[in-house]
């Protein structure tokens, strides 16, 4: 599971969809360069079938 510490619930409110901006380069910027391919994608990709697709669910 991959969790990330948002800080306000802007993205996600107003049919917002997908990760917030930077989070990709914030992501690779503590794990190194394409961890964010090798962990994330790479891992939603082998368990999906090759379909990958943002789920949230968020409890305000």
């Amino acid at each position: 599971m991959l969790v990330y510490p948002f800080s306000s619930w802007t993205e996600f409110e107003g049919n917002v969809r997908g990760l917030p901006e930077g989070f990709q380069n914030s992501y690779e910027k503590i794990h190194g360069n394409g961890s964010f391919r090798k962990e994330v994608m790479d891992v939603l990709s082998t368990h999906s079938d090759g379909v990958t697709q943002e789920i949230m669910t968020m409890v305000k």
